[in-house]
Parts: C-alpha cells; structure tokens; sequence
C-alpha cells in the first residue's frame, strides 16, 4: 500500500510543521509579553529588576513545551506582590500584561495555523 504509506508519512509531516508552528508562536507571544511588561508595567528605580526579565524554555519534547516568564532579581516577587507605590510602573507588573495579551495568544496561534494550511 504505497499510497498510505505516503499519506501516513504526509500526516506526520504536517503535524511535526503544526507542533513546530505552535512552539514558536506561543514563544514569540511570551517575548512580546516580556516587552510589555518591561516597557510598561516593570518598576524602575535603577533598573536592575526590568533587566532581569528572561523568557527561557523549560522543556522542549516530543509531547511537552513549557516556557517560563520570569524576573530573576531575588526581590522580584516582593514589588510584584506587595502592594506600594511606585514612580514608574507597578505590582502585577508580570501577571497584568500577560492576562491582558492572553486572547493575543490564541488569534496567534490561530493564524499560524491558517497559513500553514
């Protein structure tokens, strides 16, 4: 049976184009919320924190992609969670645009997919 053999081998070809489609556009949204986050919402004093923003995959298998949005700083989770006031910027600087950019991911993802089609 040639013929299924090549379509078989066809369908595994699409969904490998389809998962690797999927991983760099949920990384390119995690960069873009990063962006964000450092631009808009991060707290400066001299800068120490907003230039500790990493996005950095965690794992990166045939059947799991996990990707972590941090800031590396050992008082990033104090402003992000303690509520006080800051000159420029604010807490929930990390969680506000990802919630905020969330429905983003999924039109992503979306489009993605559509011209792969």
């Amino acid at each position: 049976m040639p013929g299924l053999e090549k379509c078989l081998a066809n369908l595994a070809l699409t969904q490998r184009h389809f998962e690797k489609l999927g991983r760099q556009g949920i990384l390119d949204w995690c960069n873009e919320v990063m962006r964000e986050s450092q631009s808009k919402y991060c707290p400066v004093d001299k800068g120490a924190l907003r230039r500790s923003g990493r996005v950095q995959i965690m794992k990166n298998t045939l059947t799991e992609f996990h990707v972590r949005l941090a800031y590396t700083m050992n008082y990033a989770g104090y402003v992000h969670e303690i509520p006080m006031r800051h000159n420029v910027g604010s807490m929930k600087y990390l969680s506000t645009p990802f919630n905020l950019m969330s429905f983003y991911l999924v039109k992503k993802l979306e489009a993605e997919m559509k011209k792969a089609v």
